[in-house]
């Protein structure tokens, strides 16, 4: 009975993770999609306290339904709640990742498609060598990838930078921005940069 129970109540989060993860494709990245605003700090903890009791209900519910039989030990229900409320939180985490991730994506997109002519301009000032990084942006364009064609931007960036080509305003903007971007959606990367310029600037013996 104990494991029946465990497993009818992870089977039903298998299928809410599903579902959740569905409509949140579904619906976007679009901020204004999300709602209208974020909850409380004592509408979380009520919601999570309705989560919790509504898990530990759990398991009586199923003996009324006949799915299983016998009486369930004093502690399942604290199980199977905490077993669906740590589900939740684990399904909202993921919803919110994936949802930032298509929006970090269309932000993106449009960004690097409007400085796209500039890029490809300083690149070719600069030499072949980020021609195929250049290729790899487009591709990432097409697919809505924006994150991957920021990434291959700011590979396209240090190629230029490292050139040391004469100052020019257009490129001198869009290079900035790169390196925004880069701070907000790539952190890891943002980490990296921000070392590298650290250790250009710093001053030497």
């Amino acid at each position: 009975m104990v494991l029946l129970s465990i497993g009818l109540t992870a089977g039903l989060l298998f299928v809410g993770t599903c579902g959740a993860v569905a409509v949140a494709r579904a619906r976007g990245g679009n901020s204004r999609a999300w709602g209208p605003r974020s909850a409380s700090l004592i509408e979380k903890i009520m919601a999570g306290l309705f989560v919790f009791v509504t898990g530990a209900t759990l398991p009586g519910l199923y003996v009324l339904a006949g799915i299983v039989s016998g009486t369930p030990p004093k502690w399942l229900p604290f199980v199977t709640g905490a077993l669906l409320l740590a589900g939740c939180l684990l399904i909202g985490r993921l919803v919110t990742r994936i949802r930032w991730g298509m929006w970090s994506d269309e932000l993106l997109t449009d960004f690097i498609g409007e400085a796209m002519p500039v890029i490809v301009t300083a690149q070719r000032r600069a030499g072949e060598q980020g021609a195929e990084l250049v290729e790899k942006m487009r591709v990432a364009l097409r697919e809505g990838q924006g994150r991957d064609a920021l990434r291959h931007a700011v590979e396209v960036r240090a190629l230029v930078e490292t050139a040391a080509l004469p100052e020019h305003a257009a490129w001198t903007k869009v290079s900035e921005q790169i390196l925004y971007w880069e701070h907000g959606h790539l952190p890891a990367r943002g980490s990296r940069t921000r070392g590298l310029l650290r250790a250009k600037d710093a001053p030497t013996g």
